[in-house]
């Protein structure tokens, strides 16, 4: 089916966990963490198989896995591909790593001839071009890997990156296919606020203009409140917790409106109280930075507020107090890779159009 044509990909490689929507794998979340498999030396007589995907990239021999549940299932130490400084994480061989597996679960099992890769980054970065050049280099490639011994070759023709707000932007502007399902985009002036787990992005655009703000990064955001309650975990328990299991175990209580923690098989009293407190917090925070940004959100049409800090219902109820303006989407955490998939079909239209052009 893909043969012939463009196959799209949208890689959301945020801070948090990696985020995938393509042609054939419509939702998928999985931890920004790795981990390195090492092979047991021996079986015990009871032991069943582990249908486990072990990745190896571009003739490394080391194999790899990806997000927390299978680097907890081989008891791998789990390496959070995270950081605040974009050049600086762009650079690592680690998220090159990250990023080709990351390719490999998009496309799954088929063999397309030609992909779009289409990725976003928090706003500042999408605005300086050493940042775009290293993202250009590690996608715009011909990757190979192997999955569990098979041999995998993953042709990027094309490659493109934005700010997540954009992508956030085309996630209202655009449908599945590429095509334009929210023509009222093209008249509004829209405040765009990425909050992310590393960063909180803010983005102007009026009519579809990029109308840059002052500043478009905040450093304040969930990340705060995942190393404050590390801190307070660490304190009560007297041991040390990591960044990495407090992350690992609020993701799998995403939408629960109790969050709990638990050390040894016993639940921490008192966590859900001191989650609230801290996430209260942080955004106080962070709403004293936005009120220096926007003073008053009910200027503009829309405040679309997205990324995985969104779905938190404390944290999205906080943002809709500030602005009867506030919209949160569904699913906002794949808002960004929904708007960069839309957008991708956008430009994979545009190329059949210019190839179909180019044979009359």
């Amino acid at each position: 089916m893909f043969n012939n044509d463009w196959f799209v990909v949208a890689l959301d490689t945020g801070n948090g966990e990696l985020k995938i929507v393509s042609d054939s794998v419509k939702r998928l979340r999985v931890g920004g963490v790795l981990g390195r498999y090492k092979a047991p030396l021996g079986k015990t007589k009871m032991q069943s198989e582990r249908d486990i995907p072990l990745y190896e990239v571009e003739g490394d021999p080391q194999q790899w896995v990806i997000g927390y549940q299978d680097v907890d299932r081989v008891k791998a130490a789990p390496l959070l591909v995270a950081g605040r400084e974009g050049l600086v994480r762009y650079s690592q061989p680690m998220y090159s790593t990250y990023s080709k597996i990351g390719l490999a679960k998009a496309i799954g099992d088929q063999r397309p001839a030609r992909v779009l890769v289409v990725t976003s980054t928090p706003a500042r970065d999408s605005l300086d071009k050493k940042i775009v050049e290293a993202l250009d280099k590690i996608f715009r490639d011909v990757h190979k890997l192997k999955i569990n011994d098979e041999r995998v070759i993953i042709n990027v023709t094309n490659y493109e990156t934005m700010s997540e707000t954009e992508a956030s932007l085309y996630d209202v502007y655009l449908n599945d296919e590429g095509f334009v399902a929210d023509a009222s985009v093209e008249n509004q002036d829209i405040i765009v606020i990425n909050a992310g787990y590393g960063t909180t992005d803010i983005s102007r655009y009026n009519e579809l203009e990029y109308i840059p703000l002052d500043r478009e990064t905040i450093k304040v955001s969930y990340l705060d409140v995942i190393q404050r309650l590390k801190d307070w975990l660490t304190e009560q328990i007297g041991k040390e917790i990591t960044v990495q299991e407090v992350t690992r175990q609020l993701d799998e209580q995403i939408a629960s409106e109790t969050k709990k923690f638990v050390f040894v098989g016993e639940e921490i009293p008192g966590f859900d109280d001191i989650y609230k407190k801290t996430v209260k917090a942080v955004f106080d925070d962070l709403f004293a930075e936005l009120q220096i940004l926007i003073p008053d959100p009910d200027l503009f049409n829309r405040v679309r507020v997205v990324g995985g800090a969104a779905v938190d219902s404390i944290w999205g109820q906080y943002f809709k107090k500030w602005s009867k303006r506030v919209e949160i989407p569904e699913d906002p955490q794949f808002s960004s890779a929904r708007g960069m998939y839309r957008y991708g079909k956008y430009l994979a239209n545009e190329l059949r159009e210019q190839t179909a052009a180019g044979k009359e």
